[in-house]
């Protein structure tokens, strides 16, 4: 059965496991450099930017983890997929239940104390939108190793890979279009741009790794219609929900930032206007001599402030002007236009604290707007200004809560008109959609059936095949075993026949010589006939051996010079074309072929001599040699103008002991065409015949063309066995 799995997995994932390593990679990758630069103090491996918020130790731990466990998921390790899920997963869900319950495990700083605090709620702690995607990726890892596989694993495997890879991707989005909502959650600490993007592709290996597992119970199962329909269904739904909500997100951010901006000048505007009018309604409400002199009580001064405070309350709806001084390391809030009844004035704040950031900027001596805490712990957008000749401060400031209150709204509404968006897609995929998705599945199921039925026939035929090729193997080698006894077989024949023959034909001619006179003319030609028989008998012998010889040798191939053969076969027939008055024509610079030397020398020897002994009566024999190249080949063709061959015989012309005339007319053995054949397979040539009767024969030979400068040899095995 396992063996079956790994069979169908070659088959149907090969580009799902391709993604899941890269994938893995990656995540490996990326945890690593992060890791790197919390040791190294590289802020711009941690950072990317030194306004962005940095990757925590643990979140870069967690990457590791989730690529090593995907790396095993790809390579079928389902135990170091199951450990480095549970890892990975344990500490995200640890993360999730400090935010929830408020609580401090002491995990954030475990195995690194953090020294990048930008925008981080709490030193150490990765995000909770972060921690929740490792919860995610762990459990998909489990459920991967650690539970076999069932009907629905590669649907759950789908939802967490595509939850991960949304939350990565509005995140992305997010940091691409300003939007903090969308990779940050509240006050808490945000995700960063790389961990954003890691989860896009983790969630891309998740997904990968679900592909293949359906594929997988696919070509194990023809019982397939809903699968698909539910991946389409999912992938759509949630696909219409995240385009949605990151639209109307968008727009109520871009409403949100243009109403913060506003408010901002505003406030600013109104606390200067306020500094100007208390001053003068103070002076107004001062004695000429409390006008004139530099040094009046501090006290007067600011009871004349709170009273034209008064007559100003009401000049803003929902802001508070608060007027502060600086003594020592505190920060002394003297009064507010809606001062509340259970909090005694003045009071005090440390003047190094985080709370009251707009108030110390005013003591410093600095103008301007911002969002920060209040001397109440509230996050509020705050104008703020030095005030008096006192070195007070003036801040006018209204809660964020109230400035955001009317996009909570729109974002409720926006959030209500998307989901009323993906309802009407999902009514609309169930009417429409499902009904073509359901025609299609029924045919899905024809066609797989079809399939099946022809990767059934496939097996069948190569086992068939694979049973064919052992017969043809088996039978090869008999047959190379039968060829090699047969031409022992041949050469021990000969060389044994070869004694009694010399005993005959020694004895024949002792007494033809001594007793030859003494025979009548019919003892004489018996005799004749004897010696002549001895003759032929040894000849036929020693082309026995010679054809027997060529496979009992390796073969030498090298680059051999056509123009040395040649050369060499004139000097052997120089006697014999002057006996017969012939002609042998060789070309001019012919090439370099690889060949055997003495093979090749056989094959032009026999060739040439065929030529001289076929040759027509009362006509002078003529040969002629010429080549020419194809390609990486050459052609050498040897003619003759002799008797020819007939049609009808020319297939038969190369088998051994095939002879067209008698002994007595034209002496041979018929086997020195057969050597030539054999000879020119051996060093990996061909030879066919030309010829029609009474107008010669043209034998072609082709070669493998060589290289003069090459010095090698190469041993063959004999083609023929």
């Amino acid at each position: 059965m396992r063996g079956d799995t790994i069979e169908n997995e070659s088959q149907v994932s090969p580009w799902h496991s391709r993604v899941a390593l890269a994938t893995g990679g990656t995540s490996v990758l990326l945890g690593v450099v992060v890791l790197v630069g919390w040791y190294t103090h590289s802020l711009a491996l941690i950072q990317v930017a030194p306004a962005f918020v940095p990757m925590q130790y643990n979140t870069a731990l967690g990457f590791l983890l989730c690529g090593a466990g995907l790396l095993s998921v790809a390579l079928r390790r389902t135990g170091l997929a199951t450990v480095f899920g549970a890892a990975a997963g344990t500490i995200g869900l640890l993360t999730l239940i400090e935010y929830i319950f408020g609580l401090n495990l002491g995990i954030d700083q475990l195995l690194m104390e953090h020294y990048i605090m930008v925008e981080t709620s709490h030193p150490g702690r990765m995000a909770p939108n972060t921690a929740l995607c490792f919860v995610l990726i762990g459990t998909a890892l489990l459920v991967w190793g650690r539970f076999a596989p069932f009907r629905s694993r590669p649907l759950l495997l789908g939802c967490l890979g595509t939850l991960t890879l949304v939350l990565g991707v509005v995140a992305f989005v997010g940091y691409l279009s300003g939007a903090s909502t969308a990779y940050g959650w509240g006050h808490l600490t945000r995700m960063v741009v790389h961990t954003a993007a890691g989860f896009v592709v983790l969630g891309t290996g998740i997904l990968a790794v679900a592909y293949r597992e359906e594929a997988l119970a696919r070509s194990e199962s023809a019982d397939i219609p809903t699968r698909p329909r539910r991946r389409v269904f999912i992938l759509s739904t949630l696909i219409m929900t995240v385009v949605t909500f990151t639209l109307a997100l968008n727009v109520v951010r871009e409403l949100h930032h243009a109403a913060v901006e506003q408010k901002r000048a505003d406030l600013l505007t109104l606390v200067l206007s306020w500094a100007e009018t208390m001053v003068v309604s103070g002076r107004l409400d001062a004695t000429p001599s409390q006008q004139d002199e530099p040094g009046t009580d501090e006290a007067a001064t600011l009871a004349r402030v709170t009273a034209a405070l008064e007559r100003l309350s009401g000049v803003g709806d929902n802001s508070e002007l608060v007027l502060a001084r600086r003594e020592g390391g505190q920060i002394f809030f003297l009064l507010s236009d809606q001062q509340e009844l259970d909090r005694e004035w003045p009071m005090a704040v440390p003047f190094d604290s985080d709370r009251a950031e707009p108030m110390r900027r005013a003591l410093l001596g600095q103008s301007g707007t911002l969002v920060g805490l209040d001397h109440t712990g509230e996050v509020v957008l705050a104008a703020y200004t030095p005030f008096g000749q006192y070195g007070w401060g003036l801040v006018g400031k209204v809660d964020m809560a109230e400035v955001g209150a009317p996009f909570v709204a729109a974002s409720l509404l926006a959030g209500g008109v998307g989901l009323a968006i993906v309802a009407l897609g999902a009514l609309a995929f169930l009417f429409v959609v499902d009904p073509m998705i359901r025609g299609l599945a029924e045919r899905t199921v024809e066609l797989h059936q079809e399939i099946v039925e022809h990767k059934r026939a496939e097996r069948k035929l190569h086992r068939y095949r694979l049973h064919l090729e052992e017969m043809v193997d088996q039978r090869t080698a008999e047959l190379q075993i039968a060829n090699q006894d047969l031409e022992d077989f041949a050469y021990s024949v000969s060389h044994d026949l070869k004694a009694p023959l010399r005993a005959i034909t020694g004895f024949s001619e002792i007494i033809s010589r001594r007793h030859r006179d003494s025979l009548n003319e019919e003892g004489r030609r018996y005799f004749d006939h004897i010696v002549a028989g001895g003759d032929h008998m040894n000849r036929l012998i020693e082309d026995i051996l010679r054809y027997s010889r060529l496979g009992r040798h390796a073969v030498q191939v090298r680059p051999v010079p056509l123009a040395d053969v040649f050369s060499a076969l004139a000097d052997t027939f120089q006697d014999r074309l002057k006996e017969v008055g012939g002609r042998l024509e060789i070309p001019d610079d012919p090439p370099t072929v690889r060949a055997d030397p003495t093979l090749l020398s056989q094959i032009f020897t026999n060739l040439v001599d065929n030529g001289l002994s076929y040759h027509r009566p009362d006509v002078a024999p003529r040969v002629e040699i010429r080549w020419r190249t194809e390609g990486d080949r050459v052609i050498v063709s040897v003619g003759d103008d002799g008797i020819g061959i007939p049609a009808e015989f020319q297939e038969k012309a190369f088998n051994i002991f095939q002879r067209l005339h008698s002994d007595t007319a034209i002496p041979g053995t018929g086997i020195g065409l057969a050597i030539v054949k054999k000879a020119a397979a051996m060093i990996g040539g061909r030879v066919r015949l030309e010829s029609a009767e009474g107008e010669g024969c043209t034998f072609h030979v082709d070669l493998p063309l060589g290289k003069e400068e090459q010095d090698y040899d190469e041993t063959s095995p004999d083609p023929t066995g």
